[in-house]
């Protein structure tokens, strides 16, 4: 793609894509990002026009707007913008929501209070400079460490000019049925709703209207009614830290907001309290708030008993620290856990623990493998480095170092088998083992460099993955060598992928896709057989079920999910559905599904636990 940046044509690549979203992509070029738009038009030109000479009052952590990008035609058009590069470990704020990612990085509810407190002295200064950012939302805040940057700033309203878009889980219910587009819209107190929305579900992992209702389902219904989780007659849910976790004093706040209405500056003095309130649990190491008598993470454990008394379920791990990896295969099992700031391997066989070894220093935000007897590590986003840990014998021990690829200059992309590794080198999709303590491998797949998203049927290797052509996907199986394309359905026209992951069977497989369209979050379920055709296509509004993407149990045309009622068995192709009440006590909304022997493991990240329904 040519542009023209100061005067200077310029060539963006394809490998140098970061990210695609509703309405433009982002390219990397050398120290800064360059923003393209999907469909440059007038108003946006003008807006950008009107923008730049107001960037210099807007705080550093306003990634703003620095150059035109003009296209190459005789009468050039403004089609988009260069800007700060963000590179390294920089996470968007929804990784706060995720209990995977919290058991990983290590972050807690102490220094989630401090980068809000830094986010809301910015909002402060966003406004001070007579703009609102409308649009605020979990996918355009990026945080690493304690510094928090806003992003999307091309989105930003001022003076005559709107935030035409906005998200539906963070927008003020004020603003329901208003035409964003027509005119100014947001004014700051809708900025400081979506702000207390944000820091509710990044402390406790709920929406703020999240839950059940007896009667009324739908989010957004729930908001306008202002029936949150406050409410005596919402349904809690159980993926959810427990309210104990905020004080009395901040529990009244967002009582105030979300079931009262009031609306106003939020008050960071508040937050700030809080945060100076808070102790650390002498057992799990959590944070809470000095006036609970006992810690609220604690106190929310399904007790012993409770498993004990379950004829269906027993507990084959518990973890005083935080599971972080794992690899369920047949009647095998191995976990890592982050224990008292060691990384710590458990192998199970059938429902006996058959070894523990204690590895390393954990190392938050790694990310792990497992295939045959050894262990990867890919240490941090920021090194391409992918060790091979053996951990026969009991101990470990480093046996070699490779390196793999990047895709979209955000994550690292590697995968493995019970056989294999599979990594991306110059070009080419690797499969690399160890044989007579040597490490071999051979090329499998010519791939996109930089644009190559991939996952691996860990029993049978099969792999499925994707290609990346500036705002296309082609997407492909590899199956016993053979590759075939998959005739994936096509996002609709501003729709964008968040996140995608794959479900293999005997015979088929399920690519699940998180999008979002309009400002709404969606599943997409694409189910194939092993010949590339596609058996079924779907979209699903209910996303709480798939929460995470990852966590359903998936064979040829059935999912199992897990939910605060139990686990429930769900037929694709005719939406029927069956309850196991039996599994309620023991199983939470969130929990990890896994087939293993004759029934079924659910993990999350404090135990693991075998049940048969």
């Amino acid at each position: 793609m040519d542009i023209v940046i100061d005067g200077q044509k310029i060539t963006l690549n394809n490998q140098d894509t970061i990210g695609i979203g509703g309405e433009a992509t982002v390219f990397k070029r050398g120290q800064e990002a360059v923003k393209i738009y999907l469909k440059p038009d007038v108003q946006r030109e003008q807006k950008l026009r009107a923008m730049l000479p107001k960037t210099p009052t807007l705080p550093s952590t306003v990634i703003s707007p620095q150059k035109l990008v003009l296209n190459q035609k005789r009468n050039p058009q403004v089609i988009g913008f260069t800007m700060r590069l963000l590179e390294g470990e920089y996470t968007e704020i929804r990784q706060l929501a995720s209990r995977k990612y919290r058991a990983t990085s290590g972050i807690n509810t102490q220094a989630i209070s401090q980068l809000f407190m830094t986010t809301g002295e910015t909002l402060r200064q966003i406004h001070q400079a007579g703009m609102v950012v409308g649009d605020l939302n979990d996918l355009n805040l990026m945080f690493k460490g304690s510094e928090l940057l806003f992003i999307d700033v091309d989105s930003f309203q001022f003076e005559q000019y709107p935030c035409a878009v906005g998200t539906e889980a963070f927008i003020d219910p004020l603003l329901y049925g208003v035409d964003l587009g027509a005119k100014p819209a947001f004014q700051p107190i809708h900025d400081w709703y979506s702000f207390a929305v944000l820091l509710f579900k990044s402390l406790l992992l709920s929406h703020p209207y999240g839950g059940v209702h007896p009667h009324v389902k739908l989010l957004t219904q729930r908001a306008h009614q202002k029936m949150s989780v406050f409410c005596a007659d919402v349904i809690y849910p159980k993926i959810a830290y427990s309210l104990d976790l905020l004080s009395d004093d901040l529990a009244n706040v967002f009582d105030q907001w979300f079931t009262q209405g009031h609306r106003g500056e939020f008050p960071l003095d508040q937050l700030q309290l809080y945060a100076a309130s808070l102790r650390k649990c002498a057992f799990c190491g959590e944070p809470y708030p000095m006036q609970r008598a006992r810690c609220p993470h604690c106190a929310t454990l399904i007790p012993a008993a409770t498993l004990a008394q379950a004829s269906n379920a027993r507990t084959l791990l518990r973890t005083t620290g935080k599971i972080v990896a794992w690899t369920i295969v047949d009647h095998e099992i191995r976990v890592i856990c982050h224990e008292d700031g060691k990384a710590v391997l458990y192998t199970l066989t059938g429902e006996r623990q058959t070894g523990r070894v204690e590895l390393f220093n954990a190392i938050p935000n790694a990310t792990y493998g497992f295939f045959d007897r050894y262990i990867i590590i890919s240490p941090n986003i920021e090194s391409d480095d992918l060790f091979i840990i053996d951990t026969d014998g009991g101990k470990a021990i480093g046996k070699t170092k490779t390196s793999t690829g990047l895709y979209g200059n955000r994550e690292r992309v590697f995968a493995t088998s019970t056989k294999a590794l599979y990594r991306l080198s110059n070009g080419y999709l690797m499969r690399g083992e160890m044989r007579f303590d040597q490490w071999v491998e051979q090329a499998i797949l010519a791939i996109v460099e930089g644009q190559t998203w991939l996952r691996v049927d860990p029993k049978r290797e099969r792999i499925v993955g994707y290609f990346r052509i500036f705002n296309q996907y082609t997407y492909w199986l590899l199956n016993q060598g053979e590759r075939i394309d998959l005739a994936v359905p096509e996002l609709m026209s501003g729709e964008f992928l968040i996140e995608a992951t794959v479900k293999f069977s005997e015979s088929s497989l399920l690519l699940l896709r998180l999008t979002q369209l309009n400002g709404v979050e969606q599943i997409r379920l694409d189910e194939f057989n092993l010949h590339g055709n596609l058996l079924n296509s779907q979209i699903r509004q209910e996303i709480d079920l798939f929460n995470p993407l990852d966590s359903v149990t998936y064979a040829t045309h059935q999912l199992l999910f897990a939910t605060d009622q139990g686990v429930i068995k769900q037929h694709l192709l005719t939406q029927q559905q069956t309850t196991f009440p039996q599994t309620e006590k023991v199983i939470h909304g969130g929990d990890r599904l896994f087939a293993y022997g004759q029934g079924l493991i659910a993990l999350n990240e404090q135990r693991l636990i075998y049940l048969t329904v």
